[in-house]
């Protein structure tokens, strides 16, 4: 459990009162801190290191006002990988990875005037770093909804920071988290010392929508040693325990020449190999080892090319040294072999981009603006977006991850479970048959051509079962495969009994956009069939689809 925290500390100059706040933090087991008006400067960073046991980043250049601090336990498994001040003392960014997931988190102290150009920088900082998964907090000095976090005064202070503010969650898939889980009630993070006093929610975190399902609890909570509420954001799970995951082949390959030669010597050594196998056993071992020689070459390629990148990149670095160190007019050549080395540098760059495009289902690039890490975090949010990290069974809260898999077992497996249906019911008014020869072409045996015909109508780019060979592959290698193939299909349909991973499915589940996925009717099943299965089904709809019409005239059915 990751616990974040947001609190206007009014000062932490004064030793004593810093100790305190320091070891009450520690005790509540805040894990990240981010604080405001914490008045301090970049001098006393080490000193203050060593009282938070943990690290400190600062911003700010008074010792009397404005100022702001992260502060982040040791030994949490939180590494920080860069810091960037926005507006000195009052905005700032860091980029943390907690295991393998990836944050950015923005400390904000807002102004107590309506100032429109304050949030304006931070929604173009936003704007930059949209790909991100993003956690704003602190003190805005702003309420979001007026009706329901200010009580008493003048309610609506500082429109225009409020629409700013509500323009960055409704276009930049932010939420109030606070408000998402409490929708009506009305809590308040400050008070005035006026009267009437006046109550104010100030403080608050506003997260990307993609971390809501790493999200345990956000409450508000009394403060310490200062007239505002802290305000607690728990992280549950943020990186689950993986499973090992299964083979996918990487499309970039088929078309690389040396690994088209491997293949294609693969499956003709398997052939030869294995001459007494059934067509089921040998189409099995020749796919497992296109998996083993595929796994092989794209490491060796991977390598390859790291090696190659490495090597580039140095080069590039010495020519350019050179450049900047000659005393001679013409440079042509030195300039001439940079462009080359550059060219080669994209065209690394170029693949590995496409590689994590087609993985992440990208269908366009904003402004052509081809952003390697753009990429990769859509991946990587994709991917956490799908990961069901908590549920909600009978009211009990389950975060096991053994027992987030069997309830997903049960739920599904009573779901769809085969119920017995009267079929009859829909043909008994059709008068309309097959006769024995239309029947005889519907069933029997697969053939090269309605097989190859079946292929060629199976869309690119779509995920592959469980052996992991993608569609893409069996066109590539048509000629290579096909009597293979549909030998192991016929060699099922005589021996009634398709091979184990022709059978298998893997099921995914799929969020269901704007619901609570704590249940699971909120997550779609869809279901990932092998190759295999897809083109046989597809021969044998191919045949039925002929006689349509013929059979189905006269029925009304919803489409």
């Amino acid at each position: 459990m990751i616990k974040l925290c947001t609190l206007n500390v009014k000062g932490l100059n004064n030793k004593d009162k810093r100790i305190k706040i320091f070891k009450w933090l520690d005790e509540k087991k805040k894990s990240i801190c981010l604080l405001q008006e914490s008045h301090l400067t970049h001098t006393l960073a080490q000193t203050l290191k060593d009282e938070w046991d943990g690290d400190i980043y600062l911003s700010g250049q008074h010792t009397n006002k404005q100022g702001i601090a992260f502060l982040i336990k040791n030994n949490i498994g939180i590494t920080v990988n860069n810091f960037n001040e926005i507006i000195i003392g009052r905005q700032a960014s860091i980029d943390i990875k907690i295991h393998e997931t990836e944050l950015t988190l923005i400390n904000v102290y807002g102004p107590n005037i309506d100032d429109s150009t304050f949030y304006e920088t931070l929604q173009s900082f936003i704007i930059n770093n949209q790909d991100k998964n993003i956690i704003i907090g602190g003190d805005f000095n702003t309420v979001l909804n007026p009706l329901l976090d200010k009580k008493n005064g003048n309610l609506y202070t500082h429109p225009k920071n409020r629409n700013i503010l509500n323009n960055i969650i409704e276009n930049y898939n932010m939420i109030d988290i606070w408000r998402t889980i409490y929708p009506n009630e009305s809590k308040f993070t400050w008070h005035s010392n006026t009267k009437p006093t006046i109550f104010c929610r100030l403080d608050y975190f506003l997260i990307s929508e993609s971390l809501c399902n790493i999200i345990d609890t956000c409450n508000i909570k009394p403060g310490f040693m200062t007239d505002h509420s802290l305000v607690e954001l728990k992280l549950h799970n943020i990186q689950p325990e993986r499973g090992p995951g299964y083979f996918k082949i990487n499309n970039s390959i088929l078309l690389d020449t040396q690994y088209q030669t491997q293949i294609k010597q693969e499956i003709l050594n398997t052939v030869q190999n294995n001459k007494d196998a059934n067509p089921n056993t040998l189409w099995e071992v020749i796919k497992g080892n296109i998996r083993n020689t595929t796994i092989r070459y794209t490491s060796f390629k991977q390598k390859e090319t790291h090696k190659l990148e490495t090597e580039t990149i140095k080069t590039i670095e010495t020519l350019e040294k050179q450049l900047h160190q000659t005393n001679t007019n013409d440079t042509t050549d030195i300039e001439n072999e940079i462009t080359l080395k550059k060219q080669i540098l994209d065209g690394i760059y170029h693949t590995h981009l496409n590689g994590i495009i087609l993985r992440a289902r990208a269908q366009h690039v904003e402004h052509n603006e081809k952003n390697t890490k753009y990429f990769a975090n859509i991946e990587k949010r994709r991917s956490e977006q799908k990961t069901v990290h908590k549920l909600v069974v009978n009211g009990k809260d389950i975060t096991n991850r053994t027992q987030i898999l069997e309830e997903q077992r049960l739920f599904f497996e009573t779901l769809y479970k085969r119920k017995n249906v009267e079929n009859n019911t829909l043909f008994k008014n059709t008068h309309h048959a097959l006769n024995q020869e239309e029947k005889q072409l519907c069933d029997g045996l697969l053939n090269e051509y309605e097989c190859g015909l079946a292929l060629k109508e199976m869309q690119n780019n779509k995920s592959p079962g469980s052996d992991g060979i993608t569609i893409e592959f069996y066109k590539i290698f048509w000629n290579d495969i096909k009597t293979h193939l549909i030998n192991s299909l016929n060699y099922s349909f005589n021996n009634e009994n398709l091979t184990t991973l022709q059978k298998q499915g893997i099921i995914s589940l799929i969020p269901k956009p704007g619901k609570n996925l704590e249940s699971l009717s909120n997550w779609r099943p869809i279901s990932l069939l092998n190759n295999d299965y897809k083109i046989a089904t597809k021969s044998i709809a191919n045949r039925i689809k002929k006689y349509y019409h013929q059979l189905f005239q006269n029925l009304n059915l919803v489409s």
